[in-house]
């Protein structure tokens, strides 16, 4: 006990701090989408973000030897993993329509139900009854919030953010399957060179339109947005280098609420009882499994 204190106090003090400090960054890419939304395009924005982040990723990949040749047999998964990196556009339009609070919910909600179903089906991983329980409330969740937070004219916006959120669910749960034979560089790479090639064309197919450079919100909020994404991005990675996956992924649900903090004290979004209930469920059907593996964590740390 003694010792599972000590490691607390001093080495999972500054992984509290990393994941924190990523859970502020990811809560803020509603504020940056709100800035954007009117004058970038759903594809267009998504595109200039992801050459904007290749900018610096592919610099520091080449100096540090990040690459190596992707195998035949590992295409398949980076084809998987890549498909998150399309979520951007209708992330962007879920944010755009939506109060920045419950688009994060529904978006959360979706990633979480992606993540049990690809696990579950790729991975063959077990559905114990914390995950199934999880599972459930989480569709409750976002059953709650369509049916008495979202009106008719925000069905497509909240499926939006629905479809961006499974999505993200298949990106984060495939990249176990590469994690161990690649670096984090190159699958980063990969993923925003999706980001800028996959948009790019259907974003001039549709004629959609940039602002012009200038020092302006929207192009502001671009940088932001893209210093947010690189720095949720830094930091959640060295937050998981000080604690245990379970704990850090529990503190990363702050990012729910800093999103919604953002919506109420930069845009005046209001809170409604449907917002807190389906809020609650869904943050409470994240924590379940998390909080059953830092009981594990505990006990064998107490050992």
């Amino acid at each position: 006990m003694k010792q599972y204190m000590s490691i607390i106090s001093n080495r999972s003090l500054q992984g509290i701090l990393w994941i924190t400090l990523s859970a502020v960054c990811f809560g803020s890419y509603g504020i940056w989408s709100k800035l954007m939304a009117g004058s970038f395009g759903e594809f267009s924005q998504g595109w200039i973000r992801g050459l904007l982040i290749l900018s610096i990723l592919l610099p520091i990949g080449i100096r540090n030897h990040s690459y190596s040749r992707i195998h035949r047999k590992d295409v398949w998964w980076f084809v998987l993993v890549s498909l998150g990196a399309m979520n951007q556009a209708p992330y962007f339009y879920a944010f755009s329509n939506l109060t920045i609070g419950t688009a994060t919910l529904l978006f959360y909600a979706s990633l979480t139900v992606g993540g049990y179903i690809i696990g579950k089906l790729v991975f063959y991983e077990k559905m114990t009854w914390q995950k199934i329980t999880a599972f459930l409330l989480a569709l409750s969740g976002m059953y709650i919030l369509f049916e008495f937070s979202l009106g008719t004219s925000q069905y497509v916006a909240g499926l939006a953010g629905v479809v961006a959120g499974l999505m993200g669910g298949i990106e984060v749960t495939c990249t176990k399957k590469v994690s161990d034979r690649y670096s984090n560089i190159q699958i980063l790479t990969v993923l925003f060179v999706v980001m800028f090639l996959g948009n790019i064309p259907i974003a001039l197919f549709r004629h959609e339109s940039i602002p012009t450079l200038a020092l302006n919100i929207p192009w502001l909020a671009q940088f932001g947005y893209t210093i947010a994404m690189l720095g949720a991005m830094y930091c959640v990675v060295k937050g998981f280098q000080y604690l245990e996956a379970s704990i850090g992924s529990l503190i990363g649900l702050s990012e729910i609420l800093f999103a919604a903090l953002f919506g109420i004290s930069l845009f005046g979004e209001s809170i409604t009882i449907s917002l807190i209930v389906g809020g609650s469920i869904i943050l409470f059907a994240g924590a379940i499994p998390l909080i059953y593996r830092s009981k594990k964590d505990f006990k064998m740390n107490d050992t």
